[in-house]
């Protein structure tokens, strides 16, 4: 279940803040990069007022504590999480089936050296369209969409069958599920349209393992996960990413029946949710399927 950064450093490791409840159990109240961090943030997040109840360690799969249903979206939370996958390694081995590889996205502001790459930016750009193309315009109000960001599929994980280069991803915020899709493939030239001054946020690809979500919480997982919530764990739910498992919170199965999920993004404006993008194999048209939280 090991996962590996491309390109960059490795994660730090991750430290906990423990606060032990009156049964004498403990829980987790925070995450940090450092110890200093952890306790700090362990003090601001924990539910009682006794600090002495408070625990900062290094995580490590030794550890039993419980904690509340969070969603992996930094470098130390898929630490975590592969530490978690270690702990549970017993009892998840029934419900760990049919494990995909993914390529989870986190974002830092950054230079856009690389217009191909995984990127965030603001509606207004920039984004690196195809010679030739134009900045779409809504069919539905005639107004210009705005961008969402780009998803990088040169180097796919494994087993994701996707065309060479980058997703380009647009949407109207007015007009419900009017959107653009556009690739840009590796030996397309490119120019960059909208806004070259906004700020960015450039991604880390990391490479993960996700398994198929159940559907109903089982007495094996009862043993450890109090909250149903916990099953998001399996996969990076609610973050970017490429491959790996589509597990929306209302699954659509004649999607996964007649195309193939190539991954997702959360988008947030006049109304908050993820965008999943989907190909067909066939002719290799692609399309985005928003699902409002």
């Amino acid at each position: 279940m090991a996962f590996s950064k491309i390109n960059i450093t490795p994660t730090p490791p991750a430290w906990v803040a423990l606060e032990r409840d009156s049964d004498g159990n403990e829980w987790l109240a925070a995450i940090g990069g450092s110890e200093v961090e952890a306790r700090k943030k362990g003090k601001r997040e924990m539910l009682g007022d006794d600090k002495k109840k408070l625990r900062v360690v290094p995580d490590s799969p030794d550890l039993e504590f419980k904690l509340s249903p969070w969603f992996p979206d930094s470098p130390l939370d898929l630490t975590m999480r592969e530490i978690w996958f270690e702990r549970h390694q017993r009892a998840l081995k029934p419900l760990a089936k049919k494990p995909t590889q993914a390529h989870v996205m986190t974002f830092e502001p950054g230079t856009l050296k690389d217009p191909r790459g995984t990127y965030r930016a603001s509606p207004l750009g920039p984004a690196p369209l195809p010679e030739d193309e134009e900045w779409p315009d809504c069919d539905g109000c005639d107004e210009p969409m705005s961008f969402l960001g780009t998803l990088d599929f040169r180097e796919p994980p494994k087993g994701l069958e996707a065309p060479d280069g980058t997703l380009i991803a647009f949407a109207c915020d007015d007009c419900e599920e009017s959107n653009e899709l556009m690739w840009l493939y590796s030996d397309e030239d490119f120019e960059l349209h909208g806004n070259k001054r906004k700020k960015v946020e450039v991604a880390t690809h990391w490479v993960t393992t996700e398994f198929t979500r159940p559907n109903k919480l089982s007495k094996v997982a009862e043993k450890f996960w109090h909250d149903e919530g916990a099953y998001n764990l399996l996969s990076c739910t609610w973050g970017t990413k490429i491959g790996g498992g589509y597990a929306p919170l209302q699954p659509n199965s004649d999607l996964l029946a007649q195309y193939t999920y190539l991954g997702q993004t959360p988008i947030t404006g006049s109304l908050d949710g993820i965008a999943y993008f989907f190909i067909d194999q066939t002719d290799e048209q692609t399309f985005m399927f928003t699902q409002i939280i």
